[in-house]
């Protein structure tokens, strides 16, 4: 969220490559720092989305529910 408003509300994959998903396909990884990231196969998930460095957004990771 940023201020209030939603800007990422969409079903990901948990992928331990780029290469798991399709080219502009978006991800949840585990980056070199061990820290929980978002990313786009060959693509700008801040770009696409109008994030800037250094801001800090809340973020709410939902898993659907299993039947």
């Amino acid at each position: 969220m940023r201020n209030g408003e939603e800007i990422f509300h969409e079903k990901t994959v948990y992928a331990k490559t780029f290469g798991d998903v399709a080219v502009g396909e978006t991800l949840v990884f585990q980056d070199l720092a061990s820290y929980i990231s978002f990313g786009i196969n060959e693509g700008s998930f801040f770009k696409k989305y109008g994030l800037e460095d250094g801001r800090v957004y809340d973020i709410e990771i939902t898993r659907p529910a299993h039947h």
